[in-house]
């Protein structure tokens, strides 16, 4: 039910999917739910009373890459989908966008969204060989400069008002949503509290133009 949901509210609204606080975990699930899908094992898959849960695992790759094509146009949404290391490869939309124009699978999907899809996959196996190319240039990067939650480059370094760790400003507002406290110290916590460290932005923003 919500995957089919997903595939009509993408076709005319798409901005929430992008968010800075929604896109990439939005991204993850969904790649996670095609993953799972793409296996011979997920397409077989039965459940008992499947009528009463909606479920049909064919009909829900059908509106997966439904809603993809909805978004393929989206260069934020592209680049969250190939920046999700644990449910992201080409082998998994490559295989997609097979079983959609194989007919015995029984899987069928608009022309419009079979030929958004497919060509979606093409642009996503090129974009991460690029965010690949990217990573290699700066995993140097001195540990310093690493968000100690997600260990990747810090864009906007805050620190927090009461264990003083430095993080990113996205990483700890993704956290606030859920839980009100410092995740060091478990002190409570909002986004305002925050203070911004503009001298580590500057760090940071030296070690990426000496790089280039």
């Amino acid at each position: 039910m919500v995957i089919s949901l997903l595939a009509r509210v993408t076709t005319h609204c798409q901005e929430p999917f992008i968010s800075e606080e929604l896109g990439e975990k939005f991204a993850q699930a969904v790649n996670f739910c095609l993953d799972q899908l793409t296996t011979e094992k997920g397409l077989k898959f039965k459940i008992k009373d499947p009528e009463r849960f909606h479920f049909e695992p064919k009909e829900l790759l059908t509106n997966l890459t439904t809603m993809y094509a909805n978004m393929a146009h989206l260069e934020q949404f592209r680049t969250n989908v190939v920046r999700d290391g644990r449910s992201y490869s080409d082998e998994t939309f490559e295989k997609a966008a097979k079983i959609l124009n194989s007919a015995k699978k029984g899987v069928q999907a608009a022309a419009d969204s079979k030929e958004k899809f497919e060509a979606l996959v093409t642009q996503l196996k090129a974009l991460k060989a690029q965010v690949h190319e990217e990573e290699l240039q700066f995993d140097d990067a001195p540990e310093e400069l690493l968000d100690p939650l997600m260990a990747t480059l810090m864009d906007d370094p805050v620190e927090l008002p009461n264990s003083h760790t430095i993080i990113d400003r996205i990483t700890i507002k993704r956290h606030l949503l859920n839980d009100p406290h410092d995740p060091f110290n478990r002190a409570p916590l909002t986004l305002e509290q925050v203070i911004p460290r503009p001298d580590i932005k500057k760090q940071i923003d030296d070690y990426i133009n000496s790089k280039k």
